[in-house]
């Protein structure tokens, strides 16, 4: 239905714009401010093209029995889009164009030109994450490739690394900057070099970047990366590819831009009648609720822009509802601070970087601020910016994510930072599909993040790639403070892993087809010390961490505070993983438990599990000895741990029917007499309900592959 701002807002005669709706909203609750009913906003079916943000302020806030509420019309599908739909496609006939295509792509190769669509700012290839300069490509709902070599899915090899020269990169050894070779003979065949990139995990399995190409000698075959430079240089045998290039425009769903005339190149993934096909452009949010309270927003799809959709800076009891979010190039949705703020039962999917990011409370006083993701399904994130980008992004003090699903992204799933969060009876499969050495839950380098819990998760079919691939729950560097309870790991890599991390309690957890859990020193005692550049001691201090209310609600910090009076220069006993429980877990998979030197079973104390693993123990099992590998059937470590309540049985420690998914534990399994309780299964993951009619197809399972 075509409206227009003269009319009243009826509707029969609706308003054509969103701030024409707001502002008469707020024009009738100035006239009425005794009605204490809630204020909606009905949005009519139809495509709201976005060129500026709508801000709600304080003036178009709602109270607890009176929100006001922005909903799409029943039935009717409501989209904002930020980006323009591009039409006008016709076959390839510039001679010298086909010529540079594949002979197989020829045919299937059709062009448009942006500039003639109004299209004012072309974009660039590749910039950081969220800066709105990155074009992107969508059809149907889904991110297109740029042309690339080799094809998505594939990957090239470092051929080698020169070290001559003033760029040799000191801390790792074969790691050099500015050049680096390449073994195909590919790039000869390419006659244009005019905005070529590069992008790859050029050290580290877990740092990605983007490089305009700044000089390719094919003969050679040599690149030379424009700076800035990857922090850790670039390394033989190392994964990347070539992309902007036209020649490579040769299957579909491909798409290649000449940014001096403006043309487009695609080849379309499905017949031209039925695709929509959109170029992002709006490089701000499309809304932003400042500082507002009690404002939901129900039912509206946001799509097709190189920023986010939402924002939601503070305020209160602010909640998107029911929303989709998709093709955005930008955080989806941004919650920064408030109280009681938060997104449910909302699909979030093919986005460039990060899902949502959900922040709030007063780290100085412990004070929760009680935002929460709850319901939603969130996949296919980090399309663009590869790693470092997860679904959900938590910061703060005592933030919740449950009953989430959280599928199919190439690093990891939730970054978590601050104190007192919650995640729980959330689902999680097919993360770290590009990326190795990484947690599916991952914080780092503060020993101040503590107080979370993680209860009542399933996690399976998890598999990175290289000799560590996943560690599922990874508290880095050396956070802690985790109860780990409840939870279901199944056809992982590994459940557990932390560098020094302390405080943990890993209990009633379930590992099946797995490795279990790891605990090791970290060998750079330098970063332990005030100056380190990771700033772990400066990040104590900054919340005065020997005083309360950090020293009374963590004692864990009570014992880390002693070993800085007492250590002196003996920065080892910072560096040890103590004050960590492991406790009525049962396991059945390739190994328990391993502790590298010299962390000991003091300070990881094993009690009263159901151990079924091929390997029960790597380390030193006396605190003193050499470290070793323990096997099932070992009568040595079958008395130590036995001592401490541990059973340990060969084979199936009495499942219902592992084989078939069913992990219930049957009545005659020794797991109930040790103290373990039933995991409620039917609990976990996505919620039907009138927000959720319906829930998604599983996906398949994923299976390890080296890229």
């Amino acid at each position: 239905m075509d409206g227009k701002d003269s009319n009243p807002g009826t509707a029969s005669l609706p308003f054509a714009t969103l701030e024409r709706a707001r502002d008469e909203l707020r024009n009738r609750r100035k006239t009425d401010e005794g009605k204490r009913e809630p204020w909606t906003v009905c949005v009519r079916g139809g495509v709201y093209q976005v060129a500026r943000p709508l801000e709600l302020t304080a003036e178009d806030c709602g109270d607890e029995k009176a929100p006001v509420v922005w909903h799409a019309a029943p039935g009717e599908a409501v989209r904002f889009v930020g980006g323009k739909r591009v039409t006008g496609f016709k076959p390839v006939t510039d001679r010298e164009v086909q010529a540079r295509l594949a002979p197989e792509a020829r045919d299937h190769i059709f062009q448009t030109d942006l500039k003639a669509l109004g299209v004012r700012d072309l974009g660039a290839v590749a910039t950081g994450a969220g800066s709105g300069k990155r074009a992107d490509l969508f059809c149907n709902g889904r991110y297109l490739a740029l042309a690339r070599y080799p094809n998505e899915g594939e990957w090239l090899r470092i051929a080698s690394v020169p070290q001559q020269g003033a760029q040799k990169f000191g801390i790792d050894p074969g790691a050099h900057y500015g050049l680096f070779t390449y073994d195909s003979d590919r790039p000869c065949h390419w006659k244009e070099g005019r905005d070529i990139w590069i992008h790859g995990y050029w050290f580290h399995d877990w740092s990605d970047q983007y490089h305009r190409v700044r000089t390719l000698n094919v003969s050679k075959r040599e690149v030379s990366p424009e700076p800035p430079y990857h922090g850790y240089g670039y390394k033989k045998d190392q994964r990347f590819y070539f992309l902007n290039v036209l020649e490579e425009l040769d299957q579909p769903g491909e798409w290649f831009l000449d940014r001096l005339s403006g043309v487009l190149y695609l080849w379309l993934p499905c017949a031209p009648e039925r695709a929509e096909v959109i170029f992002a452009e709006l490089q701000e949010p499309m809304l932003v609720l400042q500082n507002t309270r009690h404002v939901q927003l129900r039912g509206i799809t946001f799509e097709g822009s190189r920023g986010g959709a939402v924002v939601i800076n503070g305020g209160t009891s602010n909640v998107t509802v029911g929303c989709t979010f998709r093709n955005l190039g930008g955080t989806a949705v941004n919650i920064n601070g408030g109280i009681g703020n938060g997104v449910r039962s909302c699909d979030v999917y093919e986005v460039a970087a990060t899902g949502i990011s959900l922040s709030g409370g007063d780290r100085k006083t412990l004070t929760p601020a009680g935002n929460f993701v709850e319901n939603c399904d969130i996949h296919h994130f980090g399309r663009i910016e590869k790693t470092y980008r997860p679904a959900i992004q938590i910061s703060g003090v005592g933030n919740r994510v449950s009953h989430c699903f959280i599928h199919d992204a190439p690093h990891m799933a939730i970054g978590y930072g601050g104190n007192d969060h919650v995640i729980e009876y959330c689902e999680f499969t097919r993360i770290a599909q590009e990326t190795g050495d990484v947690g599916v839950l991952y914080a780092a380098m503060d020993w101040t993040c503590l107080g979370h819990v993680v209860r009542y998760n399933d996690f399976h079919d998890i598999h990175g790639p290289g000799q560590l691939g996943c560690f599922t729950v990874y508290p880095d560097l050396p956070c802690g403070g985790i109860h780990l309870y409840g939870n279901v790991f199944r056809n992982v890599d590994q459940v557990f892993h932390t560098n020094s991390g302390r405080g943990m309690n890993i209990e009633n957890n379930l590992f099946v087809k797995c490795r279990g859990m790891s605990f090791q020193v970290w060998h750079d005692p330098l970063k332990f010390a005030e100056g380190g550049d990771w700033r772990m001691v400066e990040r104590l201090k900054e919340v005065n961490y020997d005083q309360p209310p950090y020293s009374s609600r963590y004692p864990v910090l009570q014992r880390l505070a002693e070993d800085f009076r007492n250590s002196g220069d003996r920065l080892i006993e910072r560096r040890l993983p103590k004050d960590n429980l492991v406790r009525h877990n049962v396991s059945w998979g390739s190994s328990f438990l391993k502790l590298s030197g010299p962390a000991t079973l003091e300070q990881v104390r094993v009690e009263e599990n159901l151990i079924a693993d091929e390997i029960i123990f790597t380390g030193s099992l006396d605190g003193t000895s050499k470290a070793s590998t323990y096997r099932n059937g070992d009568a040595s470590v079958a008395a130590v741990l036995g001592k401490l309540g541990n059973v340990i049985v060969p084979g199936d420690p009495g499942f219902v029917d592992a084989a078939a998914g069913n992990l219930e534990l049957k009545p005659e399994s020794p797991a109930w007499k040790l103290g373990f309780k039933r995991i409620p299964f039917a609990e976990i993951g996505l919620i039907c309900s009138g927000e959720r009619p319906g829930l998604p197809q599983p996906p398949t399972p994923q299976t390890k592959e080296k890229p």
